[in-house]
């Protein structure tokens, strides 16, 4: 069958979901749904379930929240050969490598496109085409306090869910134009960006110092 993406709010994620176990008649005994990180050992659990039909002869479902990339990359031969019974469900796209994406289906489920600042867009799609590639990406770290001081002397009530709008625009753009490197270190900033935010609103966290630290880390 077939590997969807979904993007969007989670009540649209989930209505979905409800809606492709129905139509599917996906049976609780063949619905497996990880809830934490899928990690290898779990990735060998699916390939061994994969390796025999689905119980009963009826089809099944495989539901992804999060994965390690070590994960996602032993997915893909997978994710190529899927069994006609067989489907699988990322509810997080900010978390998938490039390869993942483009495997799968991506199902939009945003019902009316975002504003976003258009010099907050320029800005960053500027500061991501301006990093040298590969090892010399992690000589030039003083890029990345430049773009943190101007991005917030131009944004100072900066609201991440904005740069994580922003960034994913960028990276499914990227994927389109097979720069798959890029949107793998955009993949990085997505995935440390989705993580932070719940700190950053739970704990008051301060936005400038926590950006420095997701490109330094990225970048290196």
């Amino acid at each position: 069958m077939t590997s969807y993406v979904l993007v969007g709010d989670s009540e649209s994620k989930k209505n979905f979901l409800s809606s492709f176990i129905e139509e599917e008649n996906i049976k609780t005994y063949n619905l497996f749904d990880y809830k934490e990180t899928l990690k290898i050992p779990q990735v060998r659990e699916i390939k061994k379930l994969l390796s025999t039909r689905a119980f009963s002869g009826a089809k099944r479902l495989f539901v992804i929240r999060d994965a390690t990339l070590e994960a996602q990359n032993a997915l893909l031969k997978t994710l190529e050969e899927l069994p006609e019974d067989t489907s699988f469900i990322f509810l997080n796209e900010a978390m998938l490598i490039p390869t993942i994406l483009s495997r799968a289906r991506v199902l939009n489920f945003k019902g009316k496109k975002v504003d976003v600042d258009a010099n907050l867009s320029n800005m960053l799609g500027n500061f991501l085409s301006a990093l040298p590639a590969g090892p010399q990406r992690k000589k030039d770290l003083s890029s990345a306090f430049i773009f943190v001081d101007k991005l917030f002397s131009q944004n100072p009530n900066l609201i991440f869910s904005d740069l994580i709008i922003v960034f994913r625009e960028i990276l499914f753009e990227q994927i389109k134009q097979g720069e798959f490197q890029k949107a793998l270190f955009l993949l990085t900033l997505l995935k440390s960006l989705c993580q932070y935010v719940p700190l950053i609103e739970s704990n008051n966290l301060n936005k400038r110092f926590v950006l420095e630290k997701i490109l330094l880390r990225a970048g290196t």
